[in-house]
């Protein structure tokens, strides 16, 4: 119900989309912070998905594997680095964003009551 009024509403107004007051209410900064940090979650996503899943680093006695349905493969220190850098750089890609998101909403986000003044 929400969603349609938000996307289909032909005569939008500012009740109708509650995101578009929190961010018209934002410094200017927090625009570029946000698109910058957006992108880069983006584009880490993008490369993660184009790069072969060869399977889930994992370490056992000192030896590096990837492991992909049951199956091990060994590899070097270097490749085995690679992987757990690639999972690390998603999980902090979108972790950004949406600590990003919540610092702007309880940070710096301060509605107005009825007569226009900031609470």
């Amino acid at each position: 119900m929400v969603l349609s009024e938000i996307f289909v509403d032909s005569s939008p107004s500012i009740k109708s989309r509650p995101w578009e007051k929190f961010v018209k209410s934002l410094p200017v900064w927090t625009h570029y912070v946000g698109g910058v940090l957006f992108t880069y979650a983006i584009i880490s996503i993008a490369v993660i998905a184009a790069s072969p899943n060869d399977g889930v680093p994992v370490e056992r006695n000192g030896k590096y594997f990837l492991h992909d349905n049951n199956v091990s493969k060994q590899v070097s220190q270097d490749d085995y680095s690679y992987y757990v850098a690639r999972k690390y750089r998603l999980f902090t890609a979108c972790t950004n964003l949406f600590y990003f998101a919540a610092f702007c909403y309880f940070g710096l986000y301060k509605p107005k009551d009825v007569e226009g003044q900031r609470k």
